[in-house]
């Protein structure tokens, strides 16, 4: 699941005259793939309890948005956000300041509480 967003970017853009590694378009897929990980997670998070089969999945996302919050990337892309436009489907940004670190820490608490449980 590390780097998904690759393939998405070779997939999206075939036959582009633009190179699919050039600097904006590259980094725009890369943050919408972030965003599409983080409201995919939030879906998921509320079915944890009850459904620990998602658990698999759940911490797949949690991994991905964890290294591209802790990379120096998610600071540039932090600082430029305004030059990109994001489909965030009526939730935070992942490019917002607590965005990714409250996600986490809810995926955090609700593992901890179904660790308590079993």
């Amino acid at each position: 699941m590390k780097f998904a967003w690759i393939n998405k970017i070779t997939s999206l853009v075939p036959g582009s005259v633009v190179p699919i590694n050039s600097g904006w378009e590259s980094m725009q897929l890369k943050i919408q793939c972030m965003q599409d990980s983080y409201d995919k997670l939030l879906k998921i998070l509320p079915l944890l309890i009850k459904d620990p089969s998602r658990l698999t999945e759940a911490k797949q996302l949690v991994q991905q948005l964890d290294e591209f919050y802790q990379s120096s990337e998610w600071l540039e892309l932090y600082d430029r956000s305004e030059e990109f436009n994001i489909d965030t489907r009526g939730n935070y940004s992942v490019l917002s300041e607590d965005a990714i670190w409250n996600v986490l820490s809810e995926f955090d608490r609700l593992t901890s509480i179904s660790k308590r449980d079993v």
